[in-house]
């Protein structure tokens, strides 16, 4: 809930979609009204903060909802924006915010279950090779 709207935010990355070449987000926002379910006439504003600068995007509106395409600079970090979409009309406003998803890496658990089972598998390549060793010798080579 965005306020008094509902709002749905669809994005993607394109690769050559900024003005003059380069990287940006095509950001989309349905709006609809919360109580009727109504599509919703209100005045959409998008900022993504990369890397803790906020860029904003000229917004646009498309059948059935508003779109916005943010340049994104060459050095930025993919995967780490916030997107906040601020939404304002006749019922009010509202504001709907999209932190990060925090990788905090492979669990530990994983990392010790990984590591014991490489060491089963190496000792079971060692004792397999000492089995086989004695049975590849030649009996006619035993004095």
């Amino acid at each position: 809930m965005t306020g008094p709207y509902r709002t749905q935010l669809t994005g993607q990355l394109l690769p050559d979609g900024a003005p003059g070449g380069g990287r940006a987000f095509d950001l989309t926002a349905y709006v609809t009204d919360a109580a009727s379910g109504a599509d919703a006439t209100v005045d959409v504003r998008t900022t993504i903060w990369l890397d803790g600068r906020p860029v904003r995007g000229t917004v646009h509106r498309i059948a059935g909802g508003y779109e916005a395409v943010v340049p994104v600079p060459d050095g930025a970090t993919i995967g780490r924006q916030r997107i906040v979409v601020d939404v304002s009309g006749a019922r009010g406003s509202g504001r709907l915010e999209i932190a990060p998803i925090e990788d905090g890496g492979p669990p530990a658990a994983l990392l010790a279950i990984t590591a014991v089972a490489l060491a089963a598998l190496v000792a079971l390549a060692v004792v397999a090779r000492r089995r086989r060793l004695p049975a590849d010798e030649d009996p006619d080579d035993r004095a």
